[in-house]
This record gives structure tokens, sequence and C-alpha cells, in this order.
């Protein structure tokens, strides 16, 4: 029987090997030195390590970090918040000026007589959501109200 040479687990780690840098074109080592399997894994754990680290820093010490979704910063989200309500409110101003435009051709070319765009003017016009129709008790309310006002 031939006896097997078992090595454990860590003696494989640590186990020195030879490795030798050799020149094809004149066949002659140019340099040779002694590395173990832990030390390959220990030094290449180590460069990968400090290569996350240093993209990593990069990413967070300089403006890239502006690019990537989510590192919004706060001054930046008021920003939007005022511009949004900027927007809206510049959208109702479009929307008055748009009536009153319609309103004055109107009147310019004869389609509306003069004396009833007091009841449609542009300025005071604020446009509704659809209005829900009154109910009875509403109706009720409102007759015993003028009731009351005629009386006194």
């Amino acid at each position: 029987m031939a006896r097997k040479n078992k090595m454990s687990f860590w003696q494989k780690l640590r186990y020195k090997y030879r490795v030798s840098i050799v020149n094809e074109d004149y066949e002659e080592e140019e340099r040779t030195f002694y590395a173990s399997r832990l030390g390959v894994l220990f030094w290449g754990m180590l460069i990968s390590a400090i290569l996350i680290l240093a993209g990593s820093l990069l990413v967070i010490l300089t403006p890239i970090h502006k690019k990537l979704p989510g590192y919004t910063e706060e001054d930046f989200r008021e920003q939007i918040i005022r511009s949004n309500v900027m927007v809206d409110s510049l959208a109702n101003v479009v929307r008055m000026q748009d009536q009153f435009i319609r309103n004055l051709q109107q009147v310019m070319t004869g389609d509306v007589p003069v004396d009833t765009m007091a009841l449609n003017d542009s300025i005071l016009y604020v446009e509704r959501e659809e209005v829900l129709p009154t109910s009875e008790t509403e109706m009720e309310f409102r007759e015993n109200y003028e009731k009351r006002k005629t009386v006194k």
C-alpha cells in the first residue's frame, strides 16, 4: 500500500510554494519568490478592501454623490417644493388671463353686450369644482333665512 501524504486544511494554506517568473525568450528566471495560499488570500482581500474603501470615499467626498438617487440635500428638496407651489400659482394666473382674453374677444366681436361684462368679470372668476345639487333641507334653510331677513 502506498502511503498518502495527507495535509490538514491549515497546513495546505500555510504551505510555501515557489513562484518563478521566467522569460520565455531566453528561458531564464527573472524573479523567484515564495508564497502561500494564505498569503495570497490575505493580500487579495486587503487590496480588494482598499479599492472598495477608495471608491466609497471618492463617491462620498466628491460631488459625484449628488448624481446618485437618494442622496438629495434638504435645500434641494425645499427648492423643489417651492417650485411646485410656484408652478401651481402661475397656472392659476395663466388660466385667469386666458379667461380675460376670451371675455375681451367676445366683447370686441360683439358676441356679448358690454353691460353683462360686470357679471362675467374674469379677474373675480375662479373655476369651481362641480357643485353638488342643493338638498331639500338646504332649500328650507334658505327660505327660513330669507323670511327672517325680510321681517327684520
